[in-house]
């Protein structure tokens, strides 16, 4: 379970930017004006062809997994295909209830797939009614996902936006409204047996030891949006690293995409202990495969940190300016560090207000407090 310092503080939802309300009210006009396209459809009987739809990253259609398995609990014989961006297709790929995993450039691309892939259903992950509109006009009957103050307008089968929910759970609101069971379901993620197999001769050759912590000190960056705000001092991060190595002689790993290769590295020279610096080298499958092995991860609201979460490793999320609720690790064995401030937190709606206090949601995180969520962790492991 998830476990915080203090009880979490739920907030009202916070005010959407000027162009958001404006096209909100644009989308509910439209939805009400097209009341014919919301009349709920016959459900296809299994076996059927199904199409999930979410473009976009890493985390985000690792959050899809547990709606994956919920629809395989109600159409077990049917055709899942799953369509994805390049970027984020490396979470999904090898997942053992997808058939098949469609990459796409273009919106355009995609719509002419869903025309030849003559689909009985689409599940739209996304709250965008760009991608809302795309299996009504490729003529899939029953339109499935979530009616996001009125973006939904194309669907027939609307999950409504409950703003309270983690994104996990908003997806299985999706299943939900299918008649999939959701209860008691968890991310997954599948490295394969050639990124396992990567893994065990790289622990070999480098001669990994017994506690192996990775630590993550990126994220926070996909395309079309930057947020550094999420990232807790690397300066911090290196001096929790030399602590932990110190004390448990834990061997450290330090682990992030290609854009996080900078980081990595300059925490790697602050440190005065040794770690194997795998940034930017490792593929996607491979991080996994090292993750499921490894005792303790630590790192900020990101990827890598839900990648963990997907394969087991127990986990130290560090969160500031994002929701816990929202955004945390989803069901598993992990401890959230954060400072509870009356501003935080202010990620709200895809957006970061001005911060008149220099982020000190993640500035005021003290290392003995992520020190003693690590900790915790590493004892409970030892108990089992």
């Amino acid at each position: 379970m998830n476990d915080t310092s203090q009880p979490i503080i739920v907030r009202p939802p916070g005010k959407r930017p000027l162009r958001e309300r404006l096209l909100t009210a644009v989308f509910q006009g439209i939805r009400a004006g097209t009341s014919r396209l919301q009349r709920r459809p016959t459900l296809p009987m299994d076996p059927c062809r199904i199409l999930l739809i979410k473009p976009c990253c890493l985390g985000d259609v690792l959050w899809t997994t547990p709606t994956i398995a919920a629809l395989r609990a109600r159409y077990p014989s049917s055709i899942v295909h799953y369509a994805v961006s390049a970027y984020a297709a490396p979470a999904i790929l090898g997942h053992p209830l997808v058939d098949r995993v469609i990459t796409y450039d273009r919106k355009a691309q995609l719509l002419r797939h869903m025309w030849a892939g003559r689909y009985d259903l689409c599940l739209v992950l996304e709250r965008s009614p760009l991608f809302t509109i795309l299996p009504l006009l490729a003529g899939v009957p029953v339109r499935a996902g979530i009616d996001s103050s009125g973006r939904g307008f194309a669907l027939n089968v609307r999950a409504p936006w409950d703003e309270s929910l983690h994104e996990a759970d908003l997806y299985l609101t999706v299943a939900g409204a299918l008649g999939c069971p959701t209860k008691d379901q968890h991310l997954y993620f599948e490295p394969g047996e050639a990124a396992t197999q990567a893994i065990a001769t790289l622990w070999q050759q480098q001669q990994l030891r017994d506690p192996v912590i990775v630590i993550a000190p990126g994220g926070g960056s996909n395309p079309g949006m930057d947020l550094p705000e999420k990232r807790w001092l690397l300066e911090r991060f290196a001096a929790l690293a030399d602590r932990l190595h110190a004390e448990y002689n834990a061997t450290i790993v330090l682990l992030g995409g290609p854009g996080d290769q900078a980081l990595c590295t300059a925490m790697q020279t602050a440190m005065h202990t040794p770690a194997l610096n795998l940034s930017g080298s490792a593929p996607f499958a491979e991080r996994g495969a090292l993750l499921r092995r490894c005792r303790l991860f630590i790192g900020n609201d990101s990827g890598p940190t839900h990648l963990a979460v997907a394969v087991r490793c127990p986990v130290v999320a560090l969160f500031g300016p994002t929701d816990v609720g929202l955004y945390g690790p989803y069901r598993a064995q992990a401890r959230t560090v954060r400072q509870f401030l009356p501003c935080s937190p202010c990620f709200v709606h895809g957006h970061f207000p001005p911060c008149p206090n220099n982020h000190r949601c993640m500035r005021d995180l003290t290392i003995d407090a992520v020190y003693a969520a690590c900790q915790n962790l590493l004892r409970s492991e030892q108990r089992v």
